[in-house]
């Protein structure tokens, strides 16, 4: 995962790429609609809603059970054993994100309603926890080679230190608001850096997607 990280945030194409995310497609309203700060620890109709940004919806029975039933409460009380603004850099954030930790719990318990995959899942756990929690769809699964655990690997390379002036760099290049973390700017440029060549990849295959 390392080095594919380090071709894609060098790369010439990744300033283009972010400013074109960021100024001209859905997903740049994803930080946008609503505060995931204002509750951190329930999702709310404004989490939905900022999913849908991202090309998913959530089932209509687990997005009730989301909002006003048993599953709701389940994962708000393991959200309020994540803390928001831990990034995924930090020493801190291994003993979250591994098996049997909060953030492991939150995903197994959403992950098995019916009609949620893994990329839905993983974009609602992000709304919620965007320092933390990547979003994981196929395309940028298939960019970094499926790693066997996702969150652990990707804080192995992260933490290295190695990206942080790239990660500054491209910001600025890219026009990338302050509400969006460095979680998602790496999201955005492994995802436009490898869409094409997926989506090519899965025609010829017939693979279909999974979320």
């Amino acid at each position: 995962m390392h080095q594919q990280l380090v071709t894609i945030l060098n790369s010439s194409d990744t300033p283009n790429h972010l400013s074109t995310y960021f100024s001209d497609l859905y997903g740049r309203h994803f930080e946008a609609i609503g505060s995931a700060h204002s509750s951190p620890h329930r999702v709310t109709a404004d989490d939905l809603v900022a999913v849908q940004m991202l090309s998913v919806t959530i089932p209509p029975l687990v997005s009730a059970d989301l909002l006003l039933g048993s599953l709701g409460t389940e994962l708000g009380v393991l959200l309020q054993r994540i803390p928001f603004d831990v990034d995924l850099r930090s020493p801190a954030a291994l003993e979250l994100i591994e098996a049997n930790s909060p953030a492991d719990k939150a995903w197994q318990l959403v992950r098995a309603q019916d009609g949620m995959g893994r990329t839905k899942t993983s974009k609602l756990l992000a709304r919620k926890r965007p320092a933390l929690l990547p979003v994981i769809d196929e395309v940028v699964a298939c960019a970094l080679e499926e790693p066997s655990n996702f969150w652990v690997a990707l804080h192995t390379a992260l933490s290295s230190g190695d990206f942080d002036e790239a990660l500054a760099s491209l910001r600025r290049a890219g026009g990338v608001p302050d509400t969006v973390t460095d979680l998602r700017v790496i999201d955005v440029a492994v995802w436009s850096s490898h869409k094409d060549a997926h989506r090519k990849c899965r025609l010829r295959t017939g693979r279909g997607s999974q979320v």
